[in-house]
């Protein structure tokens, strides 16, 4: 399948597509879906750490089906959210609060 074609597929213009494709742009979850369908591939992929190999880590499967639960505004938040911690340096990322 050429990229016009999965485009035309996913109603989203070859360029949207590109830049998806190159990390450009977030996808909204429904495209993450129709390109699983489409491709035959699990959305894991999507928000795994290598972007070849779906996720072993079942905390990701756990925060992807809550993802998909979340109304679009909020996983609009979520998504920018995630991209704040995938750029900022890892000794400025804080540990989770423990319970003391």
């Amino acid at each position: 399948m050429t990229q016009d074609e999965l485009a035309g597929h996913l109603g989203i213009s070859r360029k949207a597509l590109q830049n998806i494709e190159l990390g450009k742009s977030a996808p909204k979850f429904s495209t993450i879906e129709l390109i699983c369908s489409k491709l035959n591939v699990e959305a894991e992929m999507f928000f795994s750490s290598t972007p070849s190999e779906p996720s072993n880590n079942p905390r990701v499967s756990e925060l992807v089906l809550k993802l998909d639960k979340l109304p679009k505004t909020d996983l609009e938040l979520m998504l920018q959210i995630a991209d704040r911690f995938q750029a900022k340096p890892k000794s400025q990322l804080r540990p989770p609060p423990t319970n003391n």
